[in-house]
């Protein structure tokens, strides 16, 4: 995983040669080379490449008052250049590194040069002039970045594990940030870490310091509110959604280092791959975009084999398989913990590597995925709430009957009524209630086995209210599309599933979070991704004719549900930890966990006396957890 650095301020001025050590080894999963540059005795930059990916030379541009550091991926470069060229500075071109670019932005437009980049990227870069430094992230999260100040001085970092061990960082424990890690519950406060000294800068935002300060944090990515209909027909809404989707691949793609689509038999992903070979091939010649899928056993709920194929044949290609079987359900959690930054697991994460490692057998550097389709192109029931609230009561009606069939008037009032009252109403209700308020929807539990006092905690449970406000002029299910880009959940699982792939030696890029492709989304109505039961119509239509049709017909139920491999990682996963963690646990000792409970609840998986796999996932995610602490022992 590439790392960066920044250090400022008076606390800052620590040895070249040990800051040279830290980088290098904060890339611990492939050999690296650093690159450093001492800007003045108190500011320093650095990055550290894994060896397969580009020159870290190429990470770091300075002109004696600039000086950046960049992990990024820009596109549309063409576009940015013009306007850079417009703006004064024309020595610059397309194909210059990102940090080159980002540097002649930052001459031109200073704090403001992150409205005109496009692409998935985390920098830093000082100012001498100003003696200020200033960090920003794009607003799709895949790289992050993290913050502290130790002694006066900033340090950013794309790697929490590199500043936890930096002199002088204060390294105690924020207990409920962890509390919500191992409980599997959304953190509520997305500049928290685990780490308490440290804050993470959230996708979309921008830090600005200047000596003698605290560091200030903004969005400088603006989200659009969803579902307001430009009136553009629904066919030319399709059209140019497919030429939407074929520039994002087109520019995500890197043809001479090989590059790859993740591919299902779902329809984001096969979007990706028909559009990047529609905007990018020749029909003489073979598809230029590769795939990598798994293949189940005949009768899984995860089987999409022969959609799968039908998808590549439409190109003149052969599927690449993976049999489940071949993915291991676990390897050693403690080592596997000590490769992520964060205690927040993905219970996918060997089945991503397996992906990763897919990419590699091919000889590509570059995956594709489709994350990001379902929040633009689909949504769920929570539609009825808005039909409820705007008085259409025969629409309701006939969605709800697509949906569920019949109507259970509880069900009506938990999924129609009850976002639409009032907090007056609702602060009213937990009264006639007792004190007891009524649970919200998309708000998990906290799990039995946490420790009493941290289960009520006052400031544990004042995090667990839905604080997502809806905008002037947005409905439920819009504002539920705008949680995914203001969640930390959401970027965090992103971040961590690019870490997977970059430990494999792939850079994971995602075509369906491009700005300009949201942008478009946030325009269409809301019919276009769910009625009538089905779900991404304007998707689908314009995939027609690039996609075969069986593919791109409504489906009477889910596809590609990989419950079997779930099944075996999470036994695999609990065995493990109900085997080694009798003997004790750091969440227990600090205050987190019941020990006694949480094994108990892992030995009622086990035995089958728990069937939810959902809690299941939750469990995991609590010994993840503990791993992630022992990592630090």
């Amino acid at each position: 995983m590439t790392t960066l650095l920044a250090l400022a301020g008076p606390g800052a001025a620590l040895p070249d040669d040990d800051l040279r050590a830290r980088l290098e080894r904060s890339v611990s999963s492939a050999p690296s080379t650093v690159s450093m540059l001492r800007c003045a005795p108190d500011a320093l930059v650095g990055v550290a490449v894994p060896n397969w990916d580009e020159e870290p030379a190429r990470r770091i541009a300075t002109d004696g008052r600039y000086t950046v550091a960049a992990h990024a991926a820009l596109f549309y470069r063409r576009d940015l250049v013009d306007a850079l060229a417009r703006a004064g500075e024309r020595d610059v071109r397309p194909t210059d590194a990102p940090a080159t670019l980002i540097l002649a932005a930052l001459r031109a437009w200073g704090a403001g040069c992150v409205d005109h980049l496009e692409g998935e990227f985390a920098f830093v870069a000082w100012d001498a002039q100003e003696r200020s430094l200033f960090a920003a992230r794009d607003h799709s999260g895949a790289r992050p970045l993290f913050f502290t100040t130790i002694r006066g001085a900033l340090a950013v970092s794309s790697s929490l594990r590199l500043l936890r061990a930096l002199p002088g960082c204060d390294t105690r424990w924020n207990l409920i940030a962890l509390a919500e890690d191992a409980a599997d519950v959304d953190l509520a406060v997305p500049r928290e870490t685990a780490i308490a000294a440290i804050e993470r800068l959230p996708a979309g935002h921008a830090l600005q310091w200047r000596e003698g300060s605290s560091p200030a944090v903004r969005r400088w990515w603006e989200i659009p509110i969803f579902e307001q209909d430009s009136g553009v027909p629904f066919e030319e809404g399709a059209e140019e959604l497919r030429r939407l989707i074929g520039d994002a691949v087109a520019e995500r793609c890197d043809l001479a280092r090989g590059s790859v689509v993740m591919l299902s038999g779902g329809y984001d992903s096969p979007a990706l791959y028909a559009a990047g070979n529609w905007r990018l091939g020749n029909p003489s010649a073979p598809a230029p975009v590769g795939s990598i899928s798994f293949s189940h056993p005949p009768g899984d709920p995860g089987r999409e084999d022969e959609l799968i194929a039908a998808v590549t044949a439409r190109w003149g290609a052969e599927p690449n398989f993976i049999p489940t079987d071949d993915v291991p359900a676990m390897e050693t959690s403690l080592v596997r913990a000590a490769l992520r930054e964060e205690p927040f697991y993905h219970t996918y994460e060997l089945w991503n590597r397996s992906l990763a490692l897919g990419c590699r057998a091919q000889g590509a550097r570059i995956a594709l995925n489709g994350n990001g389709g379902d929040p633009w192109f689909s949504t769920s029931p929570v539609f009825l709430a808005d039909l409820f609230r705007q008085g259409r009561f025969l629409a309701f009606r006939r969605e709800w009957h697509a949906i569920w069939r019949t109507m259970n008037w509880y069900a009506v009032f938990k999924t129609a009524v009850q976002p639409n009252l009032s907090p007056g109403a609702l602060s009213l209700i937990a009264r006639l209630r007792g004190g007891r308020p009524l649970a919200e929807s998309g708000i998990r539990e906290l799990p039995a086995w946490m420790a009493e006092p941290m289960r009520r905690s006052p400031e544990l449970l004042a995090r667990r209210r839905n604080d997502y406000r809806r905008r002037p002029g947005e409905g439920h299910s819009a504002a539920e599309r705008t949680w995914y880009l203001r969640s930390a959940f959401a970027e965090r699982i992103t971040a961590l599933v690019f870490s997977i792939c970059q430990n494999e030696g792939v850079e994971l890029r995602t075509p369906l979070l491009d700005a300009r492709i949201i942008r478009f989304a946030a325009t269409r109505p809301r019919w276009e991704s769910n009625s009538a039961r089905q779900n991404k119509y304007l998707l689908r239509r314009s995939m027609q004719g690039l996609l075969p049709d069986e593919l791109l017909a409504p489906r009477k139920e889910r596809t590609g549900m990989p419950s079997s491999y779930l099944d075996r990682t999470l036994d695999a996963h609990l065995t493990e930890a109900r085997d080694t963690l009798r003997g004790g646990m750091l969440l227990a000792s600090l205050g987190i966990a019941d020990h006694g409970k949480l094994l108990d609840e892992i030995d009622g998986f086990l035995a089958g006396r728990v069937e939810d796999r959902e809690r299941g996932a939750a469990l995991v995610a609590a010994t993840q957890a503990e791993w992630w602490l022992r990592t630090f022992e």
